[in-house]
């Protein structure tokens, strides 16, 4: 037989090639499509790489066989233009167009970003795939520019044996683009004696031009909350089975509103308040007093149903120019309520009279949003004052059918959808960030609220 990557004919029995360390692979059933697809991907990668290895091979021959004589001084050669050390303000100018910002940080060509470690010990002869450990330059974690986990690159074994005995530290470099007046990674790189791999397994994460946003009809306000790895679910071991297992999930970042809806927001769009607790005296009865009913534009807006949200957000984005608005994801929600998935029990840390209004300090009523303490984002009363809707359908185990990436469970028919956090009316164990619960989409009550996320483009 043959190896299909070097074309060496091979005996029988032969379960790796010699000349280019390519795995015979035998199936002795049928084998599944994901399985014939990833099977594929690895193949057409060391045709690849053994093509260019194959193709410099000649070039270096052909210099030895004729080497190159001339009678004159040979033009100048431009040089490959090296990597900048100096990161590029990211900012855009209110002056700039979008494509003169585009070509100002395209001007910047190639940027140092940190360093890349090989690790030996984990490299696999099998497929070439070599780990490296990323170190990340600090303006590279300040600005969100990617987010490593197990990155490596691919290399064969000759390659990769030669360029890790010269060195087991190479530049990581990254070229930056620009889209929709927002910078974002369009490659990231290790430079290995000149010879350019690129790195996987990493999250290219688009970089807002600002880490803040006030949305001009509402001025509800946003704080950019940077992708990441955390782990979901209940990792005190005081929760319910709803918050099991707790496992690892990945998100992009996202815009998420500093303070939950309020009232006032919520008129500006829908010209009504369906609010208990607002400056109304038909709510006026022997269980309210007045001073628990003078409330005003900066209370969350409650008594909204999940249904009542999609109209809002239909109107608001019918109204935006450019954002498009949705309720968080429940991922989403809880890795943006413990800080960017810190194990955080509360939102902000675990004193939650610091950072929550719930039943023992919120006098029986709602509170004017950001009273309380921010978390290490910025963000305000994800562990009381109101419950808050996600987009996701409720079922108690949903948790085992979550993607890695991104996830969101969509698939059961129940109706009901999620609920997260703490409210005025909660005990102390019910303002817990790992808390989930779910309610029917039109269901609504004087504790339900909810707060606003949307994507960078």
């Amino acid at each position: 037989m043959k190896c299909p990557v070097c074309n060496t004919k091979c005996n029988d029995n032969t379960q790796i090639c010699q000349i280019c360390a390519w795995e015979f692979s035998i199936w002795v059933s049928e084998i599944s499509d994901e399985q014939r697809n990833l099977y594929n991907q690895k193949l057409k990668i060391a045709q690849n790489n053994w093509q260019k290895l194959k193709q410099m091979e000649k070039k270096l021959q052909a210099l030895e066989q004729n080497p190159v004589k001339t009678t004159h001084q040979p033009k100048k050669q431009q040089p490959v233009k090296p990597a900048s050390a100096n990161p590029p303000d990211l900012l855009l100018d209110p002056f700039e167009t979008e494509d003169e910002y585009r070509s100002r940080i395209q001007n910047y060509g190639p940027i140092k970003a940190g360093t890349g470690k090989l690790i030996k010990e984990k490299y696999d002869i099998k497929t070439g795939k070599f780990p490296i450990e990323i170190k990340k330059d600090k303006w590279i974690t300040d600005n969100y520019l990617f987010d490593c986990h197990d990155p490596y690159i691919i290399a064969k074994r000759d390659i990769a044996r030669d360029i890790y005995q010269k060195s087991q530290e190479y530049p990581i470099i990254v070229h930056l683009d620009v889209h929709n007046r927002t910078v974002y990674t369009k490659s990231i790189q290790l430079n290995a004696n000149q010879i350019q791999f690129e790195v996987q397994n990493l999250s290219k994460e688009t970089i807002p031009s600002k880490n803040s946003f006030v949305d001009p009809i509402t001025k509800m306000e946003f704080i950019y909350v940077p992708g990441g790895w955390f782990k979901m679910g209940d990792t005190f071991g005081d929760g319910e089975s709803n918050e099991k297992p707790v496992h690892d999930v990945h998100l992009y970042g996202f815009f998420m509103g500093k303070y939950p809806v309020t009232q006032g927001q919520w008129e500006i769009v829908m010209n009504n308040n369906p609010s208990k607790f607002k400056q109304d005296k038909n709510y006026l009865d022997e269980q309210f007093s007045w001073d628990k009913l003078r409330k005003g534009k900066d209370y969350p807006v409650e008594q909204v149903s999940w249904d009542d949200t999609q109209a809002f957000i239909q109107k608001l984005n019918n109204r935006s120019k450019g954002n498009i608005y949705r309720l968080p994801t429940e991922a989403e929600w809880e890795y943006a309520a413990r800080s960017g998935g810190k194990n955080e029990k509360y939102a902000g840390g675990q004193n939650i009279e610091e950072v929550a209004w719930y039943n023992k300090n919120s006098n029986g009523s709602t509170h004017i949003v950001g009273q309380k303490s921010p978390n290490g984002l910025g963000l305000h009363d994800m562990s009381g004052n109101v419950l808050e809707w996600c987009e996701d359908i409720y079922q108690n185990n949903s948790y085992a059918s979550h993607e890695v990436h991104n996830p969101i469970f969509l698939s059961n028919s129940s109706g009901d959808r999620v609920l997260r956090g703490g409210a005025w009316k909660s005990e102390v164990w019910g303002c817990r960030t790992s808390l989930r619960g779910g309610f029917e989409s039109n269901d609504c009550d004087c504790f339900f609220g909810f707060r606003l996320v949307f994507t960078p483009m």
